[in-house]
């Protein structure tokens, strides 16, 4: 029997597992003892803060006293003349799972279905449950996103589908051929979620751009993107959807008026100006995939080819006991067995030095282990 409590809960969240971050740098501190740790978890910036950003903030802090402004009017238009689209069709939020939640509460109501990959990104999964909409998993090929999976699982009572590209935490991308050619299948009283908090790490030429079918008036999609990543405002918390005024509006209606900070708005806005430390990261994160791929090659380790900052690594053996002994020797890597990928660890791309570390303490835990 449950308590008490239980009783008076959302039915919805009782089904639900609680979101499991990557360990923090301070929790291995605590636990391990180790002094001089790496976070290749959460897939974090390695450079940091964009510097324009940081001294946005500095210099925001002394207006923190006030209320921000509502609708981050001064990102908006910021963003709006970046993306060449108008600033009504653009909506900021406290990170992208503040935008995810609000999704999420606006459209979904007992029942309703919500079609969902089987390996993504948990938090479509919690939301749905948390409405008490009925949760439907498509299959995954080769550990790929199957499209024509989705819309076979297409209901009466479909209200929401969930595509992460690229996809986190394989790191896979559905090219804009294959992407156009599944909006125009899906009808127009589903919503489609497309996930774009990766794609500034993707080669442009596969990226499916979606604007346009917003813009030209396709009212069922929105595009959701974040400033954690790429700019490295994690810790900030920023993020911003692109859709249709019309459903904006809606969504508008339930958010928190206050949600992003005051200096949430002046970093994000700073940080798109940033152009040598958005370069900069691509850089470093195209050089040090290069480096990791080659050496789980000569490790004899299968991986996917990612579009991200992260990659996502077989180990062939139990994930949680590579995790356990890459901490101890100073290395937090994320284990993937709560994605029912057993022997899979996903690792943050970092400086060259912290990839050296990681390939130097995954091939001792390897030998370790084989004995």
């Amino acid at each position: 029997m449950g308590s008490k409590l239980e009783e008076l809960a959302n039915p919805g969240i009782l089904s639900i597992k609680p979101y499991v971050p990557g360990k923090s740098i301070q929790e291995v501190i605590k636990e391990k003892g180790v002094r001089d740790v790496i976070k290749m978890a959460s897939n974090e910036n390695p450079l940091g803060i964009s510097p324009l950003a940081y001294r946005a903030v500095k210099e925001t802090l002394t207006n923190s006293f006030q209320y921000p402004e509502v609708s981050s009017l001064k990102l908006r238009e910021a963003l709006s003349g970046k993306l060449d689209i108008p600033p009504e069709y653009i909506m900021i939020g406290n990170g992208a799972d503040e935008l995810i939640y609000t999704l999420a509460m606006t459209f979904l109501t007992d029942g309703d279905e919500v079609i969902i990959p089987e390996i993504t990104f948990s938090m479509y999964e919690i939301v749905a449950l948390a409405m008490r909409g009925r949760v439907v998993k498509s299959r995954l090929v080769n550990l790929k996103i199957d499209l024509n999976d989705i819309l076979s699982g297409i209901t009466e009572k479909t209200k929401l589908i969930f595509l992460c590209n690229p996809n986190n935490p394989t790191g896979d991308l559905l090219d804009k051929e294959n992407i156009y050619r599944f909006i125009s299948s899906v009808p127009d009283n589903i919503i489609i979620v497309h996930d774009e908090c990766y794609a500034e790490f993707a080669d442009e030429n596969y990226v499916p751009n979606l604007r346009p079918f917003i813009r030209d008036g396709k009212k069922n999609i929105i595009l959701l993107r974040t400033f954690s990543k790429i700019y490295g405002l994690a810790g900030i918390r920023v993020g911003y959807g692109i859709a249709d005024p019309e459903m904006l509006e809606l969504m508008y209606r339930i958010r928190p008026p206050f949600g992003v900070s005051v200096p949430a708005q002046e970093a994000g806005t700073a940080a798109l100006q940033d152009e040598s430390f958005f370069k900069e990261t691509l850089s470093l994160t195209e050089r040090g995939k290069h480096y990791i791929y080659g050496e789980l090659k000569r490790l004899g380790l299968f991986f996917i080819n990612s579009h991200t900052n992260f990659i996502l690594i077989d180990t062939k053996r139990d994930c949680r006991v590579i995790m356990d002994k890459m901490i101890s020797r100073g290395i937090i890597v994320r284990p993937m067995n709560g994605y029912n990928l057993p022997t899979y660890i996903r690792i943050t791309v970092g400086t060259e030095e912290q990839n050296r570390k990681f390939i130097t303490a995954l091939e001792n835990v390897l030998k370790e282990e084989t004995g």
